[in-house]
């Protein structure tokens, strides 16, 4: 897939993830449905809860520095996290328009690369995937 602009949203802040989002024009159609594209519902006025189950979607590679990304889309589902819970770990990194959400597997995460992949409940966008670690 090429890829002929990238917009990224005007209020994007690198330090704090505010508006960590971005639209890409590829400079040939893609057909819906298809190996490499599909459409998915756009966010609802449902907020997540502690305790629902997410799932998040990333060709990332595995190693923190490694360059080759994976050759299929992996998957792994994560549950939401109270944000006062997770901000106490994270200095006050999570704002209002951020969720939090953990695996009890420690080798169970995003994997490096996935940023800006999707966060989906129930088969609708939830989320823009940033990460941070957080060991205990």
């Amino acid at each position: 897939m090429h890829i002929e602009t990238v917009f990224i949203h005007s209020l994007f802040d690198e330090k704090t993830h505010q508006h960590d989002i971005a639209l890409l024009k590829t400079v040939h159609n893609m057909t819906l449905g298809q190996i490499n594209a599909d459409a998915i519902d756009l966010p609802s006025l449902h907020q997540l809860k502690k305790g629902e189950m997410i799932n998040i979607t990333g060709w990332g590679y595995y190693e923190e520095h490694s360059v080759k990304f994976s050759q299929n889309l992996q998957i792994t589902t994560l549950e939401i996290v109270d944000n006062d819970q997770c901000n106490s770990n994270l200095d006050g990194l999570l704002s209002d328009n951020m969720f939090c959400a953990k695996s009890e597997q420690m080798n169970v995460h995003s994997a490096y690369g996935d940023r800006g992949g999707p966060g989906t409940y129930n088969g609708t966008l939830s989320g823009i995937l940033i990460t941070w670690s957080i060991k205990s």
